[in-house]
């Protein structure tokens, strides 16, 4: 039996001992706030959608997943500011709760998410967002569940049907992902290759909280849950950003996601940025140039145009 507690699991996390502020909306009003997209009651059920001040309805439609090793966490906290810039590009935006791991373990939080793109879709008139273009983002926790939603289009072995909207599809069109987690079958490997003479638990960590055991047991589980073992000929187009002095999440994952994904799709939809030296969550993935990356992609990806030219977004305050 698994006996690890939340409170032992919650100090792996880097900073999880902070409460993070909110993002200030006020200046979007066009918004919908505490949407529930799942019926139960349940907050982690719960989604924000904001709509750009300028342009024509529908708008295309880019998806926040929020990080915090998959146990802390929440759709409006500061996080979410440098997703919420694209408002100043034209796309809307939304933030998504999802069960976080002290509530139901993997895969329950990608069942959320795919939760989460079926209700959009399905109301996308009532909400003024375009159906047949959304992608998705995420950082940290957020970029794993982001990483599965691009590999996983169209496979019901990865959905929870019985929770909403069964007849419409959360397919995503592309995804861009902020230092995420991409296999836990290889976590040992490539931690003890991040992190020379650092101890390491099988136990007691984030990843084995969110799968409800050590990480070297229940294989099948591990491998379904690691994204670089679901890549395929259907994963759509994805841009990876990391940091080498990342302390959370080991970088050899990204550089062997991006392999894995050259071998198997070619090069031509597949991105990678690294920045060296930098930690999780560094202040570099936030400047002006590096998020108007996001601008370029998903003009490329959801719009299917040629990238737009180089403007300063506007800011949502200090963050």
């Amino acid at each position: 039996m698994y006996n690890v507690t939340r409170e032992q699991a919650a100090a792996t996390i880097p900073g999880s001992e902070k409460i993070p502020k909110k993002t200030d909306l006020s200046s979007f009003p066009n918004k919908f706030i505490d949407v529930p997209y799942i019926n139960d009651g349940l907050n982690s059920h719960k989604l924000d959608l904001v709509l750009p001040n300028e342009g024509t309805k529908p708008f295309p439609l880019i998806v926040f997943i929020h990080g915090g090793g998959w146990l802390i966490g929440d759709k409006s906290h500061v996080q979410t500011q440098s997703v919420y810039r694209l408002l100043y590009a034209g796309y809307a935006v939304a933030s998504i709760n999802y069960r976080l791991s002290d509530e139901a373990k993997f895969p329950a939080p990608l069942y959320d998410c795919k939760a989460a793109i079926r209700f959009l879709r399905a109301n996308a008139d009532r909400f003024g967002v375009d159906a047949s273009k959304i992608g998705v983002t995420g950082n940290s926790a957020g970029g794993h569940l982001t990483a599965m939603l691009c590999l996983t289009n169209n496979k019901p072995e990865f959905e929870d049907l019985s929770t909403n909207n069964p007849d419409t599809s959360s397919a995503v069109e592309a995804g861009f992902i902020w230092y995420g987690a991409y296999d836990f079958v290889d976590w040992h490997e490539d931690y003890l290759k991040a992190y020379p003479g650092r101890p390491f638990d099988y136990n007691v960590s984030a990843e084995a909280y969110m799968l409800g055991h050590p990480i070297n047991e229940q294989p099948d589980h591990v491998r379904m849950a690691s994204p670089t073992r679901q890549i395929d000929a259907t994963a759509v187009p994805m841009y990876i950003e990391y940091g080498t002095g990342d302390h959370a999440i080991p970088y050899p994952q990204a550089e062997k996601f991006y392999a894995r994904y050259k071998e198997v799709n070619g090069e031509e939809n597949i991105y990678i940025h690294c920045f060296e030296g930098a930690e999780h969550s560094a202040a570099v993935y936030k400047t002006d140039e590096n998020v108007f990356r996001f601008v370029e992609f998903f003009d490329k990806y959801i719009l299917g145009k040629t990238p737009r030219k180089y403007f300063k977004l506007g800011t949502l305050g200090e963050y």
